[in-house]
This record gives structure tokens, sequence and C-alpha cells, in this order.
């Protein structure tokens, strides 16, 4: 671990306790420099989160690691400054660091932790955003993460396995603008009605760089790397079943995406044994939020158990902090002939409020498919038919139909600025192959902000 890293972790951990037992800090940390930055439009902001992270079991090693990453962002609304109306600014910048990846060891391609990235310090998001007509109209432009807008699922969030944030019918088939490598790019967003939305965007087809773009500041456009364009509309609908519940809130949203880099067929080959080239890739998508029941403040399994302990169950707004119980499913797909993952399912339920005095408390449970194309598949069966013993190595196994993985998980708010979160994931055929057995990967979470 890097020693800004090793010092950044270490004056987080003598915050926690600070923050866990509601001990006072100095104002520099705290509300009022803030609070008057805040109303002049200007948000800085500061994120330390770490993973300890153990392969119990399976896998392709019995292996423990941390993985870590400070965040800093600064907002800056230019209309509060008196600037320009509807004008925004943001920049955030952030330092990955830690042991070897957990992927190298648990050996999926779904990747059990979010946060998993290389080494370094680099710059990440900064964009520019103009709205018009009171916000029903805004254009953003600059270097953007694709998953803070396009096929966000807001239970989803809670989880820490990658493809609940971008699907691996996403991340495994094509290079995208995403964590932690923000590609330059242009998102026009159009709000006609406040539960209508539709999004495009066009970004850059490998904001990577082929691995170059390290640091975040090497960008490089080229019609050989391709584009990355995609649409999305969306739906916020409000349930009541009667005049006297809360609404319950969700939303449906589908979308689809083209990229224009060239991509070799994953088996047909031409008279010279080449890969078929394919001149762009495509796909589409859908995430489906929708919160099913709603806790009133002395009704639900909270405040029933809450009751029967005789705990207290701490006041909370309804209209802000609305516990019960939500669901979400995504679902994508791509096509078979050029693509690693040819389609995906996930899906979830979280209950936030559930324990008893733990109102800001979220529990979820979750499931992410992701089905590897059946054109790789037989691909894959060739080789096996064709390996030569005598040639040395390992024969290549068969491969699965899938990797699946089943992730349990309980995200504990110690107070405003600390959570930790504890997450169990069963990872059913890394890879899809055959020779690697079921991993069982835990994982201890915990963030501090300012």
């Amino acid at each position: 671990m890097k020693s800004k890293g090793r010092l950044f972790l270490i004056c987080s951990l003598i915050l926690l306790p600070v923050t866990a037992f509601g001990m006072e800090m100095p104002d520099i940390l705290l509300e009022k420099p803030r609070k008057k930055l805040e109303d002049k439009g200007i948000v800085f902001s500061t994120l330390y989160t770490g993973d300890m992270v153990s392969n119990l079991k399976g896998g392709l090693e019995r292996k423990a690691t941390y993985v870590g990453d400070v965040e800093i962002s600064l907002a800056i609304d230019l209309e509060k400054i008196g600037l320009i109306p509807g004008g925004k600014i943001y920049v955030s910048g952030d330092d990955s660091h830690g042991g070897e990846l957990p992927t190298n060891y648990v050996g999926d391609f779904q990747t059990v932790d979010n946060l998993e990235a290389p080494d370094a310090m680099r710059l990440y998001v900064w964009w520019y955003e103009q709205s018009f007509f009171k916000e029903k109209l805004s254009v953003l432009v600059g270097a953007q993460d694709l998953s803070s807008e396009f096929a966000v699922s807001r239970y989803g969030n809670l989880f820490i396995n990658s493809s609940f944030a971008i699907p691996p019918d996403f991340s495994m088939n094509i290079p995208v603008s995403y964590f932690p490598y923000a590609g330059l790019g242009a998102r026009i967003k159009i709000k006609p009605h406040e539960q209508v939305e539709f999004l495009a965007g066009i970004y850059d087809g490998d904001p990577t760089d082929n691995g170059k773009n390290r640091h975040g500041v090497s960008y490089r456009l080229s019609s050989r790397q391709g584009l990355m364009a995609i649409a999305e509309g969306a739906y916020h609908q409000k349930i009541k079943f009667n005049d006297r519940m809360k609404p319950l809130t969700g939303s449906v949203k589908f979308g689809s995406w083209l990229h224009t880099q060239n991509i070799d067929d994953v088996l047909s080959i031409d008279a010279n044994g080449s890969p078929l080239a394919h001149r762009n890739d495509f796909g589409f998508y859908g995430v489906i939020d929708q919160m099913l029941f709603r806790e009133k403040k002395d009704q639900g399994p909270g405040a029933f158990f809450c009751q029967l302990l005789q705990i207290r169950n701490p006041d909370y707004d309804e209209e802000t902090e609305p516990r019960g119980l939500g669901a979400f499913f995504q679902f994508g797909g791509a096509p078979n002939d050029r693509n690693t993952v040819s389609y995906y399912f996930g899906a979830g339920l979280n209950y936030t409020g559930l324990v008893p005095g733990r109102g800001r408390d979220v529990l979820g449970i979750a499931v992410a498919n992701a089905f590897i194309s059946g054109r790789l598949r037989e691909s894959r069966d060739r080789e096996i038919e064709t390996f030569d013993p005598a040639s040395g190595g390992a024969a290549p196994g068969e491969l699965r139909a899938n990797e699946s993985t089943l992730e349990t998980t309980y995200r504990i708010r110690v107070n405003d600025h600390a959570s930790l979160q504890p997450d169990y994931q069963i990872v059913f055929n890394p890879s899809g192959e055959q020779n690697t057995k079921t991993a069982h990967v835990f994982i201890l979470r915990f963030e501090i902000g300012f």
C-alpha cells in the first residue's frame, strides 16, 4: 500500500470512533465553514472508502487483500455565486491503493468489488453543465462517468458487486466510461414532465486509451478506438392505492447503446484464418426500481420489533427518508457473435429500517447473472477438441453457460459521516470456467466522508 494511502487510512481509523460516538470535532471539519460555502454555491467534499476482501473458499486462491480509494470533489453552482444562470461545474479526483486486486484470486469477470482499480492517483471526473427552461433541458460536456446517469438502479446502488452499478453486457463487451476511467463526452437531458426524462450521450470509445490513460489526463479520440453512443428514456411513477397512503415511488428505464470500434467475431474466421471483423457493436438494457411497501412512523416490521423489544424507534422524515421494502430488476443484451456476455439480468430486494432502532440501515439481497455467448463457448469447445497434450500446458476447460453471483449485504449508518457494510457473495462458475470452483467472498467496507 502506498504511503499516502496508509496515512489516510490511519486518519480515517482515528476519525471513525470519533464520529461513531458523537464526539465533537473542530468546525473546520464540520458544519460552519461548509454551510457558509454551500450557501454561496460551493460544495467541497471528501470520501474515503476501504474494503477488506477475503476469498474464504473456492475461486482461484484463498486469499485476503485490502483496497481503498480517496475521492475529493468540488461542485460550483455558477448561478448561486452570481455568474451564469443554470451553470454548474464539477471536478473530482481520486487515489486508488491497496494490495492485490480481488479478481486475481476470485477469478470472476463481474468483479465482486466495485472499488477495484489499479494503484494510481488520477483526475477522475470534470464537466460543465448548462440548464435551460427551469432545468427542463440541460447539456453537459467534459469527462463524465456514464454510470452516474445511465442504467442507474436506485436500489441496486446498495450492493458492492460491480454488475449492479454497470451491467456486464456493457463492461465485459466494450470499453466504458466508468470507474476508474471517465471518458470525454457530451450528454443532453430533456425533462418535459417531472415523471418523464430522456437522456442521450456520446463518449470516447476507449477512456483507458489502450491502458495509457493511467492518471486520467491523457485523452485521445481516434477512429480506431471509436465512439460510444447511448440513449435512454425513463418514467418515474408514483403509485397510491388510496388517499391516505404515501406514494410508492419507482422508475422504469429503457435504453440502447452503439459502439463504433471494429470488433472481432468470437468464432468465425476468414480465408486467411483471421477473425471476421464487425464494424460496430450494440446492445439494449432496462432497469426497473419500485418501492413495494412503505412504513409509517408507528407501523411496519421495524416499528413492531421496536415495540416488542422495547427499543426506541428513531424519529424520521417520511418524505426524505422513506422506510420499507424496495425491489429492482436489470436486464440487457448484446449480439452473440462479437461479445463475451450475450445477455444479463440482475434482481434484488432492499429493506430500509428493518432492524429495531436502526432506522437508516439497509438490508439487501440480490443476484446477478451474466450469460456467456454461445458462440464463444463453441469456440472453446473447438480448442478442447484440437488440444494436443504433447504441446504441454494445461488442457482448456469447458465454458459454462453463465456466471452468477448471490450477494447479501447490510449497510450500517453510523452517523451522517460514516458507515460500515459487511457483505457476503457467492460466485457460481467464476468466469464460466469449468475448472474454477464456486467462490465464497466476504467484504467489510467502511466509508468516511465530509
